[in-house]
């Protein structure tokens, strides 16, 4: 059994497929060297494609992207934040991943919005 073994663990893109990422996460925290750290990529449901979409009542599963047809869970940055601290951890830092040098100033006073892509660093 491992325990405490990793100063980092990346969870890149693979919560959003799970039934229970609490559960991982929690699992993850025990092999964590201390002050070791959990590296979390999660895409955003919110993201202004995804609402324009949704206002249009489309919502159509895709083979890959946010709406990946393998996804079980979709996550916004409030209820990936509260994945998050429900699982024992600490955020750190968050950086929101968007494309298109167009959009940088608007994407800059609205991340939430344009984000596609949402990364954590978080520590026990």
């Amino acid at each position: 059994m491992l325990g405490g073994e990793f100063d980092t663990v990346v969870c890149g893109d693979v919560l959003e497929h799970l039934v229970d990422p609490w559960s991982t996460l929690r699992e993850i925290s025990k092999v964590l060297a201390p002050g070791g750290r959990v590296i979390i990529s999660l895409p955003n449901i919110a993201n202004l494609r995804i609402r324009l979409n949704l206002l249009l009542g489309r919502f159509h599963y895709q083979s890959a992207g946010i709406l990946d047809i393998t996804h079980l869970r979709f996550f916004t940055l409030k209820t990936a934040r509260e994945l998050i601290d429900e699982s024992g951890y600490r955020i750190v830092s968050f950086y929101s991943v968007a494309g298109g040098r167009l959009t940088r100033p608007i994407r800059a006073l609205f991340p939430r919005l344009f984000a596609v892509q949402m990364l954590f660093a978080a520590v026990i």
